[in-house]
């Protein structure tokens, strides 16, 4: 579960009806549904802006909210975020609660990051502009370190990447394996696989370079 060290003058603490959700959308009644499905309630949290946490902006980024979602069912449905980040001009961090369990879940540039539940994650949210802090929060997804540099955390979403892209490949050349029954045709296979997993074990101890 996550803390956060802000101002009192970031709490916001305002309820967001759905109605009010569904009319900005304009979303069709079978979204409405689905939403209404997975969403029990939505409270805006906090506003970090300059006005409240006495970061500066920056072109990238303005405004970050910290949005909580109290959850009907255990799903984090992408769906229901991508509706949210539609009409909300500002990066969103979600605190999804479910019973007693926590999650989170964020968006940059087009991909959504999410945390286990009740995973322990500490955000810092004191950094010199918004975007950084924007950044660090993302990075808070990969890694327990701090990101420092444009460059740095460039370098971790591309090591991300590399890693989903290589335990994908091995899932798939798994499963070939064991669809395969010809003994020769398993051997190349077997082979193709021992390799990726190098790759990834590789990849798996050398991050990224500060």
């Amino acid at each position: 579960m996550a803390v956060y060290t802000l101002p009192k003058v970031a709490l916001i603490d305002k309820f967001l009806p759905k109605s009010t959700i569904f009319q900005q959308a304009w979303m069709k009644h079978t979204a409405r549904d689905e939403f209404s499905k997975y969403v029990q309630r939505i409270t805006w949290k906090y506003k970090l802006a300059e006005s409240t946490i006495r970061i500066k902006k920056w072109t990238k980024t303005e405004e970050i909210q910290i949005f909580e979602v109290i959850l009907k069912e255990k799903i984090l449905s992408k769906k229901i975020f991508n509706i949210i980040d539609k009409i909300v001009p500002y990066p969103i961090l979600y605190e999804c609660r479910y019973n007693d369990h926590v999650a989170y879940v964020i968006l940059y540039n087009k991909e959504y990051y999410s945390t286990n539940r009740d995973e322990e994650i500490k955000f810092d949210l004191t950094w010199t502009n918004l975007d950084s802090v924007y950044k660090n929060i993302v990075s808070k997804f990969i890694t327990d370190e701090y990101i420092e540099t444009e460059e740095w955390f460039e370098e971790l979403i591309d090591w991300k990447h590399k890693k989903e892209a290589l335990e994908n490949e091995i899932e798939k050349l798994k499963s070939k394996i064991k669809k395969e029954i010809q003994m020769k045709d398993k051997v190349p296979l077997n082979m193709e696989l021992q390799k990726k997993k190098l790759e990834l074990e590789k990849l798996l101890s050398h991050k990224y370079h500060k």
